[in-house]
């Protein structure tokens, strides 16, 4: 049974290792196997965390609150959710690193994070991150970065 939208968190700070699915804790043995794969890995963590521009964070908001909501229009049939359960997709929840999340509620001009919870990675609420990407979309189209 689903809990009314109201009593649902708007943000949850989380371990990503928690968030990976049957399929991500099978490969995990993998990535940490081979030099070659845990270099990668750790690159792509720290790019996600350190180093993504205004517009980079916009897309990646973007792509990730499409993806929560095509896991949305997933849970329709019974494949859906199981693929939903094997990917460790959520529908409610968009997961963020704490980098884009502290940028995205700079640009919103919301609370932002401090230096230690930046580092983190956050679960936002489907509809909050929609809320925030249309503030940020907004933003850039004043800025001059989107038409």
């Amino acid at each position: 049974m689903s809990e009314p939208i109201n009593q649902t968190p708007k943000i949850i700070s989380v371990n990503p290792d928690d968030l990976s699915g049957w399929a991500g804790r099978l490969i995990r043995p993998l990535r940490q196997a081979g030099f070659g794969m845990m270099f990668a890995s750790r690159f792509s963590d720290q790019s996600d965390r350190r180093y993504m521009s205004d517009a980079h964070c916009l897309l990646y908001l973007h792509h990730r609150t499409a993806s929560v909501r095509q896991a949305l229009e997933r849970r329709g049939n019974v494949f859906g959710r199981v693929y939903n359960l094997i990917t460790g997709k959520d529908h409610r929840y968009v997961i963020l690193t704490g980098h884009v999340l502290d940028t995205v509620l700079r640009v919103a001009e919301e609370p932002r994070l401090d230096e230690f919870q930046r580092s983190g990675t956050y679960q936002v609420r489907l509809d909050v991150a929609e809320a925030l990407l249309a503030k940020f979309a907004d933003h850039m189209q004043k800025a001059g970065h989107l038409r």
